[in-house]
């Protein structure tokens, strides 16, 4: 059955678009602090020395990550103390715009919220969360960036236990089985989710002429919001694949890889080789909501479909809010849907 074409909702237009007023950060301590905490942030690079610590030390380490879990990552003035150095080490430059023709999110209504796109560790959250939404460990609210709504990140299962993530997020991370997600719907939360997963992190830096939403045949988010009867609030952020360069060799397999694994296939490259990104030139768009309530589980499909149509309306619609994606295209991949596949054509060494 198709639906009517009004059940897709009309993005609100560019020239009423509004800028969040996102907190700048003041540290003076920022140029010393930025790398490091990026460093920490994506995890990958300090692994290495943790397992030499634990081969060299395996005592102390151990009892260094009895600590930091067992003690530190539980008292709410280690948390805080934490944050506010994020904060003030975070760059200015990632923004965030508001499109939603109401101005905040229904405060009496439940969302899935899905963030796209995945970038190499939904950067772009960690930064606004760091500067903007000092409270949401304590309440599961970002009033200064989504205003009207209470939420719960449900991510892979190891970013809760990622240093610095669980310090800004506190309570307010978690898996992304179905079944933890029910769970929060069930507590009148709304998760957030990042239906691109890690098959969607392997395609960070792949282009500069497509950004890639690795949805075609992952619908179980949509599923979800169906059966809960919620609509689903998209959020996106425009330059967030650009921020790190990424291995091209088997990009495709790894991301294929990391869906069945749920582990990351996937190794960033920034600035000199280091985590410090590329570009933070980057801006969120707070999106209208998908109207999801309104279809039957049977209609699942047709709902995936027309979700994925929405979301290239509105990519196409705000991306010059950053002059480097103005040109830009989306395209749609999955497991079985390769980037050759999607265009059309031969295989390309960059794809």
């Amino acid at each position: 059955m198709v639906l009517p074409q009004s059940f897709i909702p009309e993005p609100l237009p560019l020239s009423e678009v509004k800028e969040v007023s996102v907190p700048k950060s003041h540290g003076k301590l920022r140029p010393i602090l930025h790398p490091i905490i990026h460093h920490i942030r994506t995890v990958i690079h300090y692994v290495p020395f943790l397992v030499a610590g634990l081969a060299a030390r395996p005592r102390k380490t151990l009892a260094f990550m009895a600590v930091y879990y067992g003690v530190l990552q539980k008292v709410p003035g280690w948390k805080d103390f934490v944050h506010s150095i994020t904060k003030h080490a975070c760059s200015n430059r990632p923004r965030a715009v508001n499109c939603l023709h109401a101005g905040q999110y229904d405060p009496k209504k439940q969302y899935v919220v899905a963030v796209h796109p995945h970038g190499f560790l939904a950067d772009f959250i960690f930064n606004l969360a760091a500067r903007a939404a000092p409270n949401f460990k304590k309440s599961g609210e970002a009033e200064g960036l989504l205003p009207g709504l209470r939420f719960k990140l449900c991510f892979a299962p190891a970013v809760g236990w990622y240093p610095l993530y669980s310090e800004i997020c506190g309570d307010y991370i978690t898996d992304a089985s179905a079944k933890t997600v029910r769970g929060v719907i069930k507590d009148g939360l709304s998760p957030m989710v990042c239906p691109g997963g890690f098959s969607e992190a392997c395609y960070t830096g792949a282009s500069k002429e497509f950004d890639f939403a690795y949805l075609a045949g992952r619908s179980g988010f949509i599923k979800l919001a169906i059966e809960n009867g919620l609509d689903i609030a998209p959020l996106y952020c425009f330059g967030c694949q650009d921020m790190y360069d990424a291995p091209a060799e088997r990009r495709h397999s790894r991301s294929v890889w990391s869906q069945k694994t749920s582990l990351p296939g996937v190794w960033i490259f920034g600035k000199m080789n280091s985590a410090v990104p590329l570009s933070e030139d980057t801006c969120m768009a707070i999106l209208e909501p998908f109207p999801a309530s309104k279809y039957t589980v049977d209609q699942l499909d047709q709902c995936a479909m027309d979700y994925i149509t929405y979301l290239g309306r509105c990519f196409d619609t705000y991306k010059s809010v950053v002059p480097s994606q103005a040109d830009k295209k989306l395209l749609v991949i999955g497991r079985d849907v390769t980037p050759q596949d999607a265009l059309g054509v031969q295989p390309h060494s960059r794809l």
